[in-house]
């Protein structure tokens, strides 16, 4: 007798990630068991490199997600990219399983997020919406190059040209078969993507195939216009807010920081304050600074080689000019 498939869950958040970007999925896990310590998540590997992420899901009440359609996802990046340089993306793809998953309306985050506040008003909020679809920052400039693909995706299909490394949506909005179809339609005009990776191609299946999307900002006008790292904000009540006295976006609220662009953890991030922030939450005032200096050291080791090898040169020659 078979067994019927389990009901999915309402709702719940999917990550992606293997232990190359442990670091950032720590950070990552940290803010989300601090602000929703009750939702359900799942992490999509990247690959088989999971010894150090399992760890972190285990402690975090993180599930490690598996899918059979994971070769075909992958092979939907490799028809659009298989003879160019961004080939290794293919297994960004695999997120795309989340569209068939076990959550009824779920969120997706990219590793090199934190969240900042509680979850659940976003959900709320979006699951009362009749909007499939709901994107948080957007800039055309990161997903088509401008031209006749750009202005026609615009024109014809109302495309917001989304940051798909967070946005919401629902089950059952594409499968394998929708995708499959989409990547045939792209792929005579992958040449004019800017994105060379699943956000261009998540757009375009969005945009081609006509699926109905919004902006988080139309749903909650009071949430800031772009989440994205390199802002001024303010705390207030254990909130974060934009802080740009006299401009429209002073005092809207942000709930996720995104690193998008910037390599983290390092010493030049925007608001690196944040991210140590979680790291560090649970470690002694010893431990913070321990992790502070190790990242330091690790991210920073290699531009400051070429200095450290002049100055052991220069050593050599005074000690040999003085006898040494």
């Amino acid at each position: 007798m078979n067994t019927p498939a389990p009901s999915p869950a309402p709702r719940g958040v999917y990550m992606l990630g293997n232990d190359r970007v442990a670091d950032y999925l720590e950070a990552l896990f940290i803010s989300l068991r601090q602000h929703s310590p009750d939702l359900p998540a799942r992490l999509i590997p990247y690959n088989a490199q999971l010894t150090r992420t399992r760890e972190l899901c285990a402690r975090y009440r993180i599930e490690i997600h598996s899918d059979p359609a994971f070769p075909a996802l992958e092979q939907v990046g490799l028809d659009l990219w298989a003879s160019s340089p961004y080939s290794h993306h293919q297994f960004l793809f695999r997120r795309l399983a989340i569209f068939w998953g076990p959550f009824e309306n779920f969120l997706y985050l990219d590793a090199d997020i934190c969240v900042l506040a509680p979850l659940e008003p976003l959900f709320e909020t979006f699951e009362k919406s009749p909007v499939p679809f709901a994107s948080f920052d957007v800039d055309h400039e990161r997903v088509y190059q401008a031209g006749p693909l750009r202005d026609r995706m615009i024109r014809d299909h109302g495309s917001l040209g989304f940051n798909s490394g967070h946005f919401f949506s629902r089950l059952g909005v594409f499968d394998l078969e929708k995708f499959q179809t989409a990547v045939r339609a792209a792929q005579p005009l992958a040449h004019l993507f800017q994105d060379r990776g699943d956000q261009g191609f998540l757009n375009f299946a969005v945009d081609h195939l006509g699926i109905p999307q919004t902006r988080m900002t139309t749903l909650i006008p009071d949430l800031a216009d772009k989440q994205w790292c390199e802002q001024r904000f303010k705390k207030i009540h254990n909130r974060w807010f934009i802080d740009r006295p006299g401009d429209p976006q002073d005092g809207k609220q942000l709930f996720l920081i995104h690193w998008a662009g910037f390599n983290i953890p390092g010493w030049e991030i925007p608001n690196r304050h944040l991210y140590y922030h979680y790291r560090g939450l649970g470690l002694s005032w010893f431990g913070k600074q321990k992790l502070r200096i190790r990242d330091f050291t690790r991210h920073h080791s290699r531009p400051l080689r070429p200095l450290m090898d002049k100055l052991r040169i220069l050593g050599g020659k005074v000690r040999r000019k003085i006898g040494l």
